[in-house]
């Protein structure tokens, strides 16, 4: 893990014609892999003229691929995998995911992507000169029933000496809760969703108190604004890192501790394109690309992630990873109670497949006490599937809200190209 993030730290300075280089003859393995051992990419591959038998590799054959979209992977699971991938790269891990806009999805990884995540996260420590032997607070609702322990986490493992871990699932918790053992813990760094964080900095600062002083929040998973890095200063003193990424896809870039742009990490080719497929200026908005050159066993190729993103040019830290302006995506919602009280749901946390085939889903609060329930099925749902629909959705809510399940033909999108999973409407 060590020798990859010192792989990584040399490249975020070497050449950018370089790494590209590298990228690309790496992106030419995963070609000639998906089209020897996946129908779905052989058919793609081979309509845009990619020849497995050419000496030399057309860089211009990646933007002709069409845009793989989360439905199309829904689609096409079983003919995108590419088994077998290269013994070497370790055991096949599922992992599942809601996505951005509420789709669920489930992508097959070699164990070797975890030690890539894991040198890409030690990366980031070093970035940002982190203190290891300081405390590290963990608030996400993975966590089940572990206490924490004496190590951060997997990439410092055997490594560094580090302080301990704690951690809390926010899940079912009123955020003032979470607040009360964030002060009894007095971590020295804290991991967490953005959304989360906002909130604990707006009652730390309602409830007042004694200082509590934290260094730097660790942030994944939403967008990130101007206004969340000043208030989290304001309430704790504490810088925000963020790091961009999603389940499916690993860790896509990392935000500049000099600058505040996010830095796209060689794991990753990402493009930001219009409408249309084609690439935006710099300082323009446009839809987020990713292609993961690692990627054997089931290829994402030019994969739309669900977010949009500011394309950048350079950063003045002389770091020469690609530059992202901004990343502009969604946010988890703290939802309000009937009884005024504010808790994380787990707006994600239905495994919907097992209940009934429910192709998108979107919660709207539409009063106090009643939400909306939408979802668009891949057919017509029985009365079983509503009955089980509705008691799930009421227990994520813990029997608060009055739920309405209504079925639709797809799930319309705001003006951003998003469908957010949770929207409140009065």
């Amino acid at each position: 893990m060590f020798a990859i993030a010192s792989q990584l730290e040399w490249s975020s300075r070497a050449p950018i014609a370089q790494v590209t280089t590298l990228q690309y003859r790496q992106l030419h393995a995963l070609f000639l892999h998906a089209e020897k051992h996946s129908s779905f990419w052989r058919k793609r591959l081979r309509e845009v003229g990619f020849d497995p038998r050419a000496k030399s590799f057309d860089v211009g054959t990646l933007p002709k691929l069409p845009v793989l979209t989360r439905q199309t992977i829904q689609l096409h699971a079983e003919e995108m995998r590419a088994y077998p991938a290269p013994v070497k790269w370790g055991e096949v891990v599922s992992f599942q995911t809601s996505g951005s806009t509420g789709q669920h999805l489930r992508v097959d990884k070699p164990e070797i992507n975890g030690l890539l995540f894991d040198a890409v996260t030690f990366t980031d420590h070093i970035w940002n000169r982190r203190d290891f032997s300081g405390k590290l607070a963990v608030i996400r609702k993975e966590v089940g029933k572990d206490r924490g322990g004496p190590y951060w986490s997997r990439e410092t493992l055997n490594l560094v000496t580090t302080g301990p871990r704690v951690q809390i699932n926010p899940v079912g918790r009123d955020i003032g809760e979470v607040l009360d053992w964030l002060e009894a813990e007095r971590p020295t760094y804290v991991t967490t969703w953005p959304s989360v964080a906002r909130q604990l900095a707006y009652l730390k600062l309602q409830r007042g108190g004694p200082q509590l002083s934290i260094r730097q929040f660790l942030t994944f998973g939403e967008m990130v604004s101007e206004e969340l890095h000043w208030i989290l200063q304001k309430a704790f003193g504490a810088q925000l890192s963020d790091r961009y990424s999603t389940e499916e896809a690993g860790y896509i870039a990392l935000q500049c501790e000099h600058s505040r742009r996010y830095h796209v990490t060689p794991l990753a080719i990402v493009e930001i394109v219009d409408d249309e497929g084609q690439p935006v200026p710099p300082g323009t908005q446009g839809r987020v690309l990713v292609t993961l050159p690692h990627s054997f066993i089931m290829p994402l190729i030019r994969y739309e992630v669900g977010d949009y993103a500011i394309a950048g040019t350079t950063c003045g830290c002389g770091r020469t990873w690609p530059v992202l302006e901004r990343i502009l995506g969604r946010e988890r919602s703290i939802v309000q109670f009937p009884d005024n009280s504010r808790q994380f749901v787990p707006i994600d946390g239905l495994d919907w497949t097992a209940i009934a085939p429910v192709k998108q889903w979107q919660f709207r609060q539409i009063a106090a006490d009643r939400i909306d329930l939408l979802v668009a099925p891949a057919r017509r749902l029985t009365s079983a599937e509503r009955s089980k629909l509705i008691d799930g959705v009421t227990d994520l809510f813990h029997g608060a809200f009055a739920i309405n399940l209504r079925e639709v033909d797809s799930i319309a999108s705001l003006p951003s190209g998003k469908r957010p999973e949770f929207i409140r409407d009065f």
